[in-house]
């Protein structure tokens, strides 16, 4: 019988620190192998962002409310015999 099991993903690349100024553009990236399929999602200081569950994170018109950047999570899923 076939069953799905979770795999721990390997953070390959994390997203890096940088300052923007308000009303600029910031950009992160976050690289991450597994066995199975990878699933992403961007958190903020209150929660999971809406869909943003890409390996990349695009930031515009960047203001003070955003101070605390994101962080991202990933996961993965393989089937298991």
């Amino acid at each position: 019988m076939a069953g799905v099991a979770t795999a721990s993903p390997v953070i390959t690349g994390e997203p890096m620190d940088f300052t923007v100024i308000e009303n600029g553009n910031a950009g992160f990236y976050v690289s991450a192998a597994s066995t199975g399929p990878l699933a992403y999602q961007w958190f903020n200081g209150s929660g999971p962002m809406a869909r943003r569950t890409n390996a990349s994170l695009a930031l515009n018109n960047v203001q003070p409310a955003d101070v605390g950047g994101a962080t991202s999570s990933s996961s993965a899923t393989s089937t298991a015999a």
